[in-house]
């Protein structure tokens, strides 16, 4: 079944404050940025709310160590040859997570996004998909696409791309129309949220030929 996309919506929000998408069960509730090796939860927290971490670590001696923070689960582990990596993580959330510090990666130059989603009912489940990416060095990577069906909760798609160090991805697109996007520096990260049913074909690219490109594709189920 083809789900209903929620696009941009016309509303004001700063970072960390709520944005409403109206007729969905699913909200960005809140979001925190750092660029460092820890990052902290925001304000307001209810119990079974959704933490999705992007975590982009750059290292001028070798790829980052990965690091899944304490209670989180793994949902993309993307290493780019000899500097770069990009994690996503999730955990569901109780009230005593409510502005904790989260442990990420350790690099010499770090990307972090913490993205609060919040469900009419709370969350339970989260079904993670298989993981699309593309990488390139000094050449314009291809888009990254996949197809997302059959499914029957609401659904989180995130479309991420991370560039080597001090740059921003170039020519950064997002299909179909995302719902928001959160971007600084050498990460951005799309989402498009659908409710009830499949997002359907989704892509991501950027128009980089610089060092260290990659474009990342996931979907998370939500019920």
């Amino acid at each position: 079944m083809q789900g209903q996309h929620f696009p941009k919506q016309d509303l004001q929000f700063e970072e960390g404050g709520p944005r409403i998408i109206a007729s969905s069960d699913l909200i960005l509730f809140a979001s925190s940025s750092s660029t460092g090796t820890t990052i902290t939860v925001p304000t307001g927290i209810a119990n079974n709310d959704i933490a999705v971490l992007v975590d982009r670590g750059f290292g001028f001696s070798g790829v980052p160590t990965a690091v899944t923070p304490s209670g989180y689960t793994s949902r993309a582990n993307v290493a780019a040859p000899a500097s770069q990596r990009v994690m996503v993580t999730t955990k569901i959330l109780t009230t005593a997570d409510d502005s904790a510090t989260v442990t990420g990666m350790a690099s010499d130059n770090s990307r972090k996004r913490m993205m609060i989603f919040r469900r009419v009912g709370g969350a339970t489940t989260i079904t993670g998909s298989a993981v699309t990416s593309v990488y390139t060095d000094n050449t314009d990577p291809a888009a990254a696409s996949a197809s997302y069906t059959g499914l029957s909760g609401s659904s989180i798609t995130l479309g991420i791309l991370a560039v080597g160090f001090t740059t921003t991805p170039t020519s950064p697109s997002f299909s179909p129309t995302e719902t928001g996007v959160l971007a600084a520096g050498e990460l951005r990260v799309y989402y498009l949220l659908t409710y009830a049913g499949d997002p359907g074909s989704v892509s991501v690219d950027q128009g980089n030929s610089s060092a260290r490109n990659q474009n990342i594709l996931l979907n998370l189920e939500v019920s």
